[in-house]
């Protein structure tokens, strides 16, 4: 068998035949005059035109459109030698290729291209050019400036501090919430970290927290004062979650800090006024009684305001949590793991933050005591109501039951009470020489009871009827139909405890329907 001996002349352009149909690129050459000399396999099937179709045609007879791109003048620059690259972000494209992904923005392929001359013994026999497709690289870098400028925008929109910081808690990123408070130029507090803005009594809790969570990876909080652009300082809640790379080393920390100012001055003033409280305590009876009613105006103003600001503070994070899964759901194909990450931070940061409001409006809720909630048959408190109380006996007073009267759920003294409340009332406030005549009945409504308790009595207007469940509220004065004014607050306190509701439906002179309404026990 005998065997071609092939020049290295041929076996270059076998060479370069094979590299180009091979190549994940596009890749042709032209002659001296830029006429097509090879159009590879890419370019085929990326522009539908074969190699015989323009092999031996000038370049620019293809493609017309690189005289009015000016285009043209970079094969004539690789001609005389020079290597030329034409980027993406200066042309788009070198050639017109429809794109290759569907759904993007852009109207081409995007594409990086090289030109180079082409030589043989040295001597510049032509061109050679080679173009990357870039498209979709450049989609998921789009994808992902426009995630990164969704998240500044949301990260500007909230009214807390947002920042990432490396792991040692320098300032890598800060939103314009920081840069308003301290009245630092934007930009500037970069680099630097918590210690520069805090107030100097806690930047020792700020070193020990940090150096804690930095050992163990745990998140890091930390309540410190903050130096707004006035010199005054406001109390923040900084809370940070570490983000650690695939050996579980913390690389970066990405937070949140919001303004308890009011919130903490509140509880600061509480803790003073019930230390007041206690301290006189020990004093003169008539000093302590009105100390401690002055104190305890104070303490139910503040615990009203803390309950207020609480509720405020709501807001923003539900915002904020809302943001972060709709930027998940939305933007997660082109997002990276450390972007999910921080969004998946800001969720979980202001779950827990809206878990800590919630226990704080629990802390500032009212209670003497538990109330253990049971089923209670109404007809026996009934019974027993009026066997104790001979005003609501016949002569007297005439009472009717209208059975059935459901059973609910409640504290047995607590209903009993409300209800001898409620038919002294029946029996007092009658016009006199009548006889009070009574009718009590129950109806099922929906997962509830309401108890009806109708009279025959001077009833009331629709202002008294607003006013009439306070403390030390009347609607006729007390030299007409004696009272304290205190037996229908405590109906309404009572229906609190039990969970339930009260009201009254009245017009002067028709008597009154009363009722309260508990959950029902079957």
């Amino acid at each position: 068998m005998t065997h071609t001996q092939q020049s290295p002349e041929q076996l270059d352009a076998a060479i370069l035949s094979w590299t180009q149909e091979l190549a994940p690129h596009g890749i042709f050459t032209t002659d001296r005059d830029l006429r097509i000399t090879s159009w590879n396999r890419w370019l085929e099937n990326h522009s539908s035109i074969r190699a015989d179709q323009v092999v031996g045609r000038h370049l620019v007879e293809v493609i017309p459109s690189l005289v009015d791109r000016r285009l043209d003048d970079y094969f004539a620059d690789a001609l005389r030698g020079e290597v030329k690259v034409l980027s993406r972000a200066l042309h788009g494209h070198l050639l017109p290729f429809p794109p290759p992904i569907s759904g993007t923005r852009f109207e081409r392929m995007q594409q990086s291209a090289r030109i180079a001359p082409l030589l043989l013994e040295g001597k510049v026999c032509g061109t050679i050019t080679v173009i990357e497709d870039v498209t979709e690289r450049e989609w998921q870098a789009a994808g992902l400036r426009a995630s990164e400028e969704r998240f500044r925008i949301m990260a500007d929109t909230v009214p807390d501090i947002i920042y990432v910081t490396d792991a040692e808690g320098r300032f890598e990123f800060l939103n314009h919430r920081f840069y308003e408070l301290t009245g630092r130029p934007p930009g500037s507090g970069l680099g630097s970290d918590w210690l520069n803005v805090t107030h100097p009594d806690d930047a020792e809790g700020v070193r020990a927290a940090r150096k804690d969570s930095l050992q163990t990876g745990s998140p890091f909080s930390a309540e410190v004062r903050v130096r707004n652009k006035e010199g005054r300082y406001r109390w923040f809640i900084s809370r940070a979650w570490p983000v650690c790379d695939e050996n579980q080393r913390v690389v970066r920390w990405f937070g949140a800090s919001t303004d308890i100012h009011d919130l903490k001055e509140t509880q600061l003033a509480l803790a003073k006024a019930e230390g007041e409280l206690k301290n006189h305590a020990a004093g003169l009876e008539q000093a302590v009684a009105e100390r401690t009613a002055e104190l305890r105006e104070i303490i139910a103003h503040l615990e009203s305001f803390s309950y207020t600001v609480a509720h405020d503070l709501r807001a923003p994070i539900r915002a904020m949590e809302s943001y972060s899964q709709i930027l998940l759901q939305e933007l997660d194909p082109g997002l990276g793991t450390e972007h999910k990450a921080m969004l998946t931070n800001i969720g979980r940061a202001a779950r827990h933050l809206d878990a800590l409001t919630r226990d704080l409006l629990n802390y500032t809720k009212v209670s003497t005591r538990d109330v253990q909630l049971e089923p209670v048959q109404v007809e026996d408190i009934l019974h027993n109501v009026m066997a104790m109380n001979p005003a609501l006996q016949a002569p007297r007073t005439m009472v009717a039951v209208v059975r059935p009267i459901h059973t609910v759920i409640a504290q047995p003294t607590l209903l009993g009470q409300c209800l001898s409340n409620l038919l002294d009332n029946a029996v007092k406030f009658v016009v006199p020489n009548v006889v009070p005549r009574i009718v009590i009945r129950s109806e099922i409504r929906d997962r509830t009871v309401r108890l009806w308790i109708e009279d025959n009595g001077i009833g009331m207007d629709p202002a008294s009827q607003r006013k009439i469940f306070g403390i030390f509220e009347r609607a006729r004065a007390a030299t007409d139909y004696p009272g304290t004014g205190i037996g229908l607050a405590i109906v309404a306190k009572a229906l609190e405890r039990m969970r339930g509701a009260y009201g009254v439906e009245s017009e002067p002179g028709k008597g009154s329907r009363f009722w309260i309404e508990l959950s029902s026990a079957s």
